[in-house]
């Protein structure tokens, strides 16, 4: 897909400051969803939209939420609580349709809370649906408003409609039926009940880190966020994304937590016998003229050579991390 990007000041979701975080705990949710391998629903009956990633505050034609889909297409949302119909409703919206036409993102999202205007989560959702699918019959009074949007920046109204949807997120304080509904998942995952309210509160806690940082999510990192919070993972057999990864991560750890060395009886653990190691840059000039057998000597004499003061040396474990 295209690069798509607009010039735009990015404010993280984290200065809002009292009750729930809109912005946060739709990310949460999402990335619950993403840690069940389950929809979200968010683009229902156009997209199998299972995430396997999470961005927050991406400054693009969504800004607010990225997610790429289990299939590797690429959702952008704007989150917006307590939208009312103006500016800035159709520069989201024209902006998402935009991303579109440019191929940069597959779908757009306009996430809204329940206490948004009833002319978006209603009359404007509808018309989109039903414009998306060739009809521009009994169109609302702000769905013709999209029309003529969508007309004046010269953007296909079928092919935009069909990409985009307004999804209604009950996360705020005094309602919060979406965010139960997100925890009722981590019932899945937990290894008991009393775990489910931590685990969501790590994900939330998390999700604020991640608007404030910029940052980007998957499964290995939402583990490693619940893990160090100290929720404990249900042990029964679950093709659950975040169960497997880390009962391959746990066999990865203890299939190689000792080695054998020929000669000596007893098994060695990889933390405490191995030796330290440093990894020298080679000048590429010298070994271009080096034969075969002087390469040899160097290997079998390795612990008497030594390194030049300007050797650029790396910690063996980056390499192992990144290749």
């Amino acid at each position: 897909m295209k690069e798509f990007s607009k010039k735009k000041r990015v404010a993280g979701g984290a200065a809002t400051g009292g009750g729930i975080n809109f912005q946060a705990a739709v990310s949460a949710i999402a990335c619950v969803y993403m840690v069940r391998g389950i929809k979200s629903s968010w683009l229902e009956k156009i997209a199998d939209d299972i995430p396997v990633a999470v961005y927050a505050e991406t400054g693009s034609a969504g800004d607010d939420i990225r997610l790429i889909l289990k299939s590797g297409k690429i959702v952008e949302a704007q989150v917006k609580k307590g939208l009312r119909s103006g500016t800035r409703l159709w520069d989201s919206l024209i902006s998402l349709a935009k991303a579109i036409k440019a191929n940069a993102i597959a779908y757009g999202v306009f996430i809204v809370s329940p206490t948004s205007s009833k002319t978006i989560t209603g009359q404007l959702a509808i018309d989109i649906i039903r414009l998306g699918d060739g009809r521009s019959d009994n169109i609302s009074n702000i769905g013709k408003q999209l029309l003529e949007k969508l007309n004046e920046n010269d953007l296909p109204i079928r092919d935009i409609c069909k990409n985009i949807r307004i999804k209604t997120i009950n996360a705020i304080t005094g309602n919060q039926a979406d965010i139960i509904a997100a925890k009722s998942e981590l019932n899945f995952i937990c290894s008991d009940q009393d775990q489910v309210i931590a685990a969501w509160n790590s994900i939330y806690n998390d999700s604020l880190y991640l608007i404030e940082h910029r940052g980007r999510r998957d499964v290995s990192s939402v583990l490693r966020a619940l893990g160090s919070d100290g929720v404990k993972l249900v042990k029964k057999n679950s093709a659950t994304p975040i169960l497997l990864l880390k009962k391959l991560t746990n066999w990865t750890y203890f299939a190689h937590a000792y080695f054998s060395i020929f000669g000596i009886n007893k098994k060695l653990r990889v933390d405490e016998a191995s030796i330290t190691l440093r990894a020298v840059l080679q000048d590429e000039v010298r070994i271009k003229y080096e034969s075969i057998a002087e390469a040899l000597k160097k290997y079998q004499t390795w612990d008497t050579l030594s390194v030049d003061s300007d050797a650029l040396i790396v910690n063996p474990e980056t390499l192992a991390r990144c290749v």
